[in-house]
C-alpha cells in the first residue's frame, strides 16, 4: 500500500502477501486492505520512503494486535540511500527479542474470557510513520516487557477472528547503542492498517477470489480404433472434425464392401502338392489425420 511518498508492506518467507481490499484516505492519511494469513509463518512489516530527496527524518512504528513495538527511524537522504526500514520482533529488553508470528488463537467456554481487553485491536497489524525533525536521545534502563505466545477467548467473542499475533522463542541480540534519535512531527503522520485473517475465511467473506478449478486433461487411447473419432481438446475446428467423419464413414464402406466381395466368392480347391494361391495386399489410403493406420484390406487371388 502507499500512503503519500511512502509505502508499506508485509512480508512472510521473503515475498510480500497479497493485499485485498486496499482502501485509501487522502484526508485522514490511512490506508487499510486485507492480508491472508496462516498459523505458524512469521512475519516482517517493511516501509520505504518513495520521495526522489528525502529533507525529513521518519519514525516508523509497529503495532500488532494492540502491542506497540520500538521504533525504526529513516533518515534524511537521496533516494535509494537507507531509504527503507524493517521491524521482524518485539523487544522484551535490551539483549532480547521475540519474532512476529501468526498464530491460532485459543478458544475456552471459560466465563472469564468473555471480556478480552483489546478485543477490537485483534487481528490487524498497524503502523504509524511520523515524519519530521531529529532529536538526540540518550536512552534510559529498560524494564523487561513480557508478551503472550498466544491469545485465549470466549468462543462466543471470537468475532470471526480465527489467527492472532504471537511470539516466536527468545533470542538473544548485541547491546545496542544508548544513543538513540526521536522523530519530532512536522508533518501530519501516516497510518498502515493490514486486516489478516486466514485465506479461507478472506475467500468465504468475498474478499479473495476462489480458485478457478482446473478442467481434466481428455486421456487419449493409445491404440486407435476404427470406430472412434479423436477429436482435439483445443480450439474448435469444424473442418478437422468434417475430415474424421469422411475417414470414418471411409472405412466402414470400405469393410463392408471387403465382406461382401469375401461372401460371394466360390473357394477355389488347391491341387495336390500345388502351391498356396496368392493373396494380394490392396492399402486404402486414410483420410484422417496423420498417425492413424492404414487400411488394409486382404484379397484372395481366385
Amino acid at each position: 500500500m502507499r500512503v503519500k511518498e511512502y509505502s508499506a508492506s508485509v512480508f512472510v518467507d521473503g515475498k510480500a502477501l497479497d493485499e485485498l481490499d486496499v482502501s485509501v484516505d487522502e484526508a485522514r492519511h490511512t490506508a487499510t486492505c486485507y492480508i491472508p494469513s496462516q498459523a505458524g509463518k512469521k512475519f516482517m512489516v517493511e516501509w520505504r520512503c518513495l520521495s526522489k530527496s528525502r529533507t525529513h527524518w521518519s519514525s516508523g512504528r509497529v503495532g500488532v494486535d494492540g502491542v506497540w513495538c520500538k521504533g525504526k527511524v529513516i533518515r534524511s537522504a537521496r533516494s535509494g540511500q537507507e531509504d527503507s526500514a524493517r521491524r521482524s520482533y518485539f523487544t522484551v529488553d535490551k539483549t532480547t527479542t521475540r519474532d512476529f508470528m501468526f498464530s491460532n488463537i485459543n478458544l475456552t467456554d471459560d466465563e472469564t474470557y468473555l471480556h478480552v481487553p483489546d478485543l477490537d485491536k485483534l487481528g490487524g497489524i498497524t503502523l504509524d510513520i511520523v515524519r519530521g525533525v531529529p532529536e538526540t536521545h540518550y536512552s534510559s534502563p529498560e524494564h523487561r516487557r513480557s508478551v503472550k505466545d498466544s491469545r485465549t477467548m470466549h468462543e462466543r467473542a471470537k468475532k470471526a477472528l480465527v489467527h492472532c499475533v504471537g511470539f516466536g522463542r527468545e533470542k538473544k541480540r548485541p547491546i545496542p547503542s544508548a544513543r538513540t534519535h526521536k522523530v519530532r512531527p512536522t508533518r501530519s503522520t501516516l497510518h498502515f492498517i493490514f486486516k489478516y485473517r486466514p485465506l479461507a475465511v478472506l475467500q468465504a467473506q468475498g474478499i479473495a477470489s476462489l480458485p478457478v478449478p482446473q478442467r481434466a486433461p481428455i486421456k487419449r487411447s493409445e491404440t486407435i480404433d476404427d470406430d472412434v473419432i479423436i477429436i482435439d481438446d483445443g480450439p474448435e475446428n469444424p473442418a478437422a472434425f468434417n475430415a474424421n467423419i469422411h475417414a470414418l464413414e471411409k472405412r466402414k464402406l470400405n469393410r463392408l464392401r471387403a465382406r461382401q466381395a469375401a461372401s460371394n466368392r466360390t473357394p477355389v480347391k488347391s491341387e495336390p502338392g500345388a502351391p498356396p494361391a496368392k493373396r494380394r495386399v490392396k492399402r486404402e489410403p486414410d483420410g484422417s489425420r496423420s498417425g492413424q493406420a492404414t487400411e488394409v484390406i486382404i484379397i484372395d487371388s481366385d
